[in-house]
């Protein structure tokens, strides 16, 4: 039937967080993914609960994940980079702050507007899709203002290709 995801911050007690769906009885090889967004700072363990059809289940043993906690203003290279026609923004604030991530063209012309909202520390994505632009060069330009004043200002470069 599918697979419960369950997290733990002490290795001891679980609490579901997600499911993702089965393929059934199958003979071939499948994949599965899933994405905690509200992952703690620190040490995380991680288990699956396998439920079959019937309705039986079983635990998988659970795995440990330390997620650092961020110290610095970080804009990551968006990926994939070529892109066509989206791609990721990844950007990690050491403090809540007001965040603006801003796309120009090459003449320095604003084309969009991507995020201009609140954030809280930690490591954030967002998604770009450039369908209605052409090929070419692009910048984006993050401004983050924390709340205790430090800005933060960084581009970077990406190419779209058609």
């Amino acid at each position: 039937m599918g697979f419960e995801v369950e997290r733990s911050i002490d290795g001891l007690t679980f609490n579901k967080i997600g499911f993702v769906k089965g393929a059934g009885t199958s003979t071939t090889k499948q994949s599965y993914k899933f994405t905690d967004n509200s992952a703690l700072n620190g040490t995380n363990y991680y288990r699956l609960r396998q439920i079959d059809l019937n309705g039986e289940f079983v635990f998988t043993s659970a795995i440990e994940v330390n997620f650092a906690s961020v110290t610095d203003f970080t804009l990551h290279q968006n990926y994939p980079n070529p892109f066509n026609p989206s791609t990721s923004i990844k950007f990690a604030l050491p403090a809540p702050a007001k965040v603006n991530i801003t796309v120009f063209d090459m003449m320095g012309s604003e084309v969009v507007n991507l995020v201009s909202k609140d954030f809280a520390s930690g490591s954030h994505q967002v998604e770009f899709n450039a369908a209605n632009l052409a090929s070419g060069s692009y910048i984006y330009t993050i401004t983050a203002t924390s709340v205790d004043g430090k800005m933060f200002k960084e581009s970077r470069k990406m190419q779209l290709l058609k």
